[in-house]
C-alpha cells in the first residue's frame, strides 16, 4: 500500500469507530429516559402505590406529580398504556425495553457502518480514477 492508500485505510477505520460504534450509542442513549424509568421503579417499590397497579383504572384518582414514589408515574403509564394488563408486569416491560433499545443500537450501528463503507469506497474509487488519469498524462510520448 502506498501512502495515500494507508491514509484512506486509516481514515476508514477511524470513521467506522466514530460513526458506526460511538455515535449510534450516544444518539440512542439520548432517546432513553433513565430518569422516568427510575421514577417508575421508585413508584413500584412504594407499598402505597400497589393499588395503582391492581385496581381498575377508572377507580383511581390522579396523584400529585413527583420524582418517583408518589404513584404518578404508574398512574400516567396506565393512562397511556394500550391495556391495563400490559403494564402490570413491569419487569417484562423493562426487559422488552432493554431488548428493543439494543436492537435499535445494533441497527443504527449497521446502518452507519454501511454509510461509512459506501463513502469510503466512493473516496477510494475517486482516488483510483484520479490516479489512472494522472498516469495517462505521465506516459512517455512515442
Amino acid at each position: 500500500m502506498n501512502g495515500w492508500q494507508r491514509l484512506w485505510f486509516a481514515g476508514t477505520i477511524l470513521s467506522l469507530i466514530a460513526f458506526a460504534l460511538i455515535y449510534p450509542v450516544i444518539e440512542q442513549g439520548k432517546l432513553r429516559n433513565f430518569s422516568y424509568r427510575w421514577a417508575v421503579e421508585k413508584d413500584y417499590r412504594n407499598p402505597a402505590c400497589s393499588h395503582f397497579v391492581d385496581q381498575p383504572f377508572e377507580r383511581l384518582q390522579e396523584p400529585p406529580y413527583g420524582d418517583g414514589g408518589t404513584c404518578w408515574h404508574i398512574y400516567t403509564s396506565r393512562r397511556y398504556a394500550d391495556s391495563h394488563e400490559g403494564f402490570k408486569d413491569y419487569a417484562a416491560w423493562v426487559s422488552n425495553d432493554d431488548r428493543t433499545y439494543w436492537l435499535n443500537v445494533l441497527a443504527f450501528c449497521g446502518i452507519m457502518a454501511l454509510v461509512v463503507l459506501f463513502f469510503s469506497a466512493l473516496v477510494y474509487g475517486f482516488g483510483k480514477t484520479i490516479g489512472w488519469i494522472v498516469t495517462g498524462f505521465k506516459q512517455p510520448r512515442v
